[in-house]
């Protein structure tokens, strides 16, 4: 009796396992090159050192391309309280626009570089 329980046992164990780690084979070429594709880690990180280096480039190319800011401030004053004073009204606008002329040649090589 011990020996046909330990038996079944083993035979259930075998048949989980082996059910539980099965895994799918593809049918086709294509569908192996895109399950190798997902699976390989060393494409999933050169794929991610492409992304970062096109992140980079693009991060140096924006170093080279002038800069433009604006900004605006309006205020107003009221000087007397019951409503017969003076009022101050101000606004100022501001439009700043700029441009590196010369860094020693380190713009361009931070485009090199990346």
């Amino acid at each position: 009796m011990l020996l046909m329980r330990l038996a079944l046992n083993t035979l259930l164990l075998v048949f989980w396992t082996g059910t539980a780690f099965a895994t799918q084979v593809p049918g086709s070429l294509d569908e192996c090159i895109d399950l190798a594709l997902e699976n390989n880690v060393n494409f999933l990180s050169s794929s991610e050192d492409v992304n970062v280096k096109e992140a980079q480039k693009a991060v140096a190319l924006r170093k080279l391309l002038p800069s433009l800011s604006l900004s605006s401030n309006a205020y107003r004053t009221v000087q007397d309280t019951d409503f017969s004073g003076a009022r101050t009204d101000s606004q100022t606008n501001s439009f700043l626009l700029s441009q590196s002329l010369y860094q020693g040649r380190a713009l361009w090589s931070g485009m090199r570089t990346a």
